[in-house]
């Protein structure tokens, strides 16, 4: 009774189906992890939106101001000095005043003009951020504020971070290798955006989403926690069709930045570590299919 319950109906152990028992067992043991693992998700969570807010107030505009530095000293030669505030980025893209612009339009209630200078606010923040040194392995806010370089996800998380500054929505969107953003506007329109570093030497570094260029009826959910894929018809990526997963900000970036430091334990040749942290990733969205590549990956090492 124990061996058939346990074990199911086949003679042949690869053949076997879980019996009852076992599969009562296994799901008690994932409700268990599952109820563990919530509440360690929700302080990681926290410990990052810290460390974003941080970096939103703290990051320095770097190579931003040189242009402006050098017309600085120009001036100073012959007697006129300009502010040095604008150190921070924050103030180099004056975000209180765009927030002060956003809001009085929010007040009037014209969407088509809110939406035009969200999309207006939008690619100035890309404008600014891509144009910050690119650094493979930089995404954690410390590092970023440290070093003033990024890579994909460190650009997301920063000009994601700033577009919630002046409450503009958003979606993160990650693809194999890859994360983007996906603007949305007020009046419904949705927009790929790019904020990796260089990427304003890029044509296609924002267009437009429109529905008839994806495959199904996608309403691009902000509070879908668990993620929603979108597969367009016709944009290519690597070998395939162009398909991402987007997710709210918040797990979103979570997700990623767990995937993130599975691999840089993996690099490190650290298993068990790498595994704790795809297995935090795939917690997130099981669904997500290129999540389950790594494991084929570190049990490689």
């Amino acid at each position: 009774m124990a061996k058939e319950g346990y074990h199911g109906d086949s003679e042949k152990l690869w053949e076997r189906s879980l019996g009852p028992a076992k599969v009562l067992q296994e799901n008690i043991q994932q409700g268990i992890k599952s109820a563990m693992g919530t509440p360690l998700r929700e302080i990681d969570a926290s410990i990052l939106h810290r460390g974003r807010k941080k970096l939103v107030t703290e990051i320095e505009a770097g190579p931003l101001r040189s242009t402006r530095k050098q017309v600085g000293e120009i001036l100073g030669k012959i007697g006129i000095n300009i502010s040095s505030k604008e150190k921070r980025l924050y103030d180099y893209l004056d975000i209180e005043k765009k927030k002060a612009e956003l809001s009085l339009l929010r007040e009037k209630g014209n969407i088509k003009n809110i939406s035009a200078k969200e999309l207006e606010i939008a690619k100035e923040i890309q404008g600014a951020i891509s144009r910050f040194p690119y650094k493979l392995t930089a995404y954690s806010p410390k590092e970023m504020r440290v070093e003033q370089k990024m890579n994909c996800l460190g650009s997301a998380i920063l000009g994601g971070s700033m577009l919630e500054e002046v409450g503009i929505k958003y979606l993160v969107g990650n693809l194999p290798g890859h994360v983007v953003t996906i603007l949305l506007t007020t009046d419904g329109k949705k927009y790929w955006q790019e904020f990796t570093p260089g990427s304003y030497k890029m044509k296609n570094n924002y267009f437009e989403i429109k529905q008839d260029m994806l495959e199904g009826d996608i309403a691009f959910n902000v509070k879908k926690g668990s993620g929603q894929k979108i597969t367009f018809k016709n944009l290519r990526y690597r070998s395939g069709k162009l398909s991402l997963w987007t997710y709210p900000p918040d797990i979103g970036i979570q997700q990623i930045f767990y995937n993130n430091l599975g691999g840089d334990f993996s690099d490190l040749y650290r298993r068990e570590e790498a595994i704790g942290m795809y297995e935090k990733a795939l917690d997130i969205n099981p669904n997500h299919e290129y999540l389950y590549n790594n494991f084929y990956v570190i049990f490689q090492i």
